[in-house]
């Protein structure tokens, strides 16, 4: 059944005149009445008693022409939607992101995607930096939030931020005393590390510039969540290095100091598939 026949009879039935309803969907008089006869010849049922004056709806007629509105409409919804998700107005987005994230950026993003496309539907996945360029191949998540560089030609990015890093130490530590601390000052200190697990790329870079100032890290403690390295910290189980946002969590016992000499500092990056062309990832790279 063609929609271009559903909507001939719903203008025949609606007018009741053939000429009246050739009009008003702009074809010959003819061609509606072809029309119409070929639709009731699929339907195997006359929708319409004729004479020469008007036409009027059999029971068959009276017995479809609401659900034939209802088709119509349904009709003209799909196609308001399917132009509103070319526009990115509308759909799912697949926001990847790595935990740090959550502390501060991507609840500000999130809200401010929420406010411009309120009929896309975002879906987040904490995921590592790895984790992510795996599901971005994959194509489990749209977009992510991860940090640089990206192990990967395949990924295409952009910059988000740049963010240093800080010292956690319990509040009672000596060098809490300090506005800033120099990374030297921490040779004798146990380090609590995220666990291999997860995302280990500070923990190394942390332990590769030790080594140029002539010491290695001594680790402790791993953990899977900047949360569990804080609350290991506040226990006195030694301190940590972590991104400047992770300050959002507050725990008792525990002090933030900027990190110096060197100051370290961490690139943040949205990345997609290279080529992707869905509009609800042009739609967030644009707001973002």
């Amino acid at each position: 059944m063609d929609l271009k026949d559903v909507r001939y009879f719903v203008a025949l039935a609606d007018a009741r005149h053939f000429t009246r309803a050739a009009a008003a969907v702009g074809i010959a008089q003819p061609s509606l009445s072809r029309q119409i006869k070929k639709l009731e010849t699929e339907l195997g049922a006359e929708l319409f008693h004729r004479t020469k004056r008007a036409v009027a709806l059999t029971s068959v007629g009276r017995a479809v022409l609401n659900e034939a509105r209802l088709l119509l409409a349904q009709a003209e919804t799909t196609h308001h939607v399917a132009r509103a998700a070319a526009g990115g107005e509308r759909g799912e987005l697949r926001l990847g992101f790595i935990e740090v994230a959550a502390f501060g950026l991507l609840p500000r993003l999130v809200a401010a995607f929420r406010r411009a496309y309120p009929k896309v539907a975002v879906k987040l996945t904490e995921l590592s930096t790895t984790e992510q360029v795996t599901a971005l191949r994959e194509r489990t998540i749209d977009i992510g939030i991860l940090r640089a560089p990206i192990p990967s030609q395949e990924v295409e990015s952009v910059p988000l931020f740049r963010e240093p890093v800080a010292v956690v130490l319990p509040s009672h530590h000596h060098l809490a005393k300090r506005a800033s601390i120099k990374l030297a000052a921490l040779r004798n200190e146990h380090f609590i590390f995220h666990s291999s697990e997860k995302e280990t790329r500070l923990a190394d870079e942390i332990a590769a510039i030790a080594r140029q100032q002539g010491f290695l890290p001594q680790v402790g403690q791993h953990a899977g969540e900047f949360h569990t390295i804080c609350s290991l910290v506040a226990a006195g189980l030694g301190i940590s290095v972590v991104p400047h946002s992770a300050q959002a969590i507050r725990i008792s016992g525990i002090t933030y100091r900027k990190l110096t000499d060197p100051e370290i500092a961490i690139d943040y990056r949205l990345g997609w598939l290279r080529g992707s062309r869905d509009p609800v990832i042009k739609a967030f790279h644009s707001l973002v």
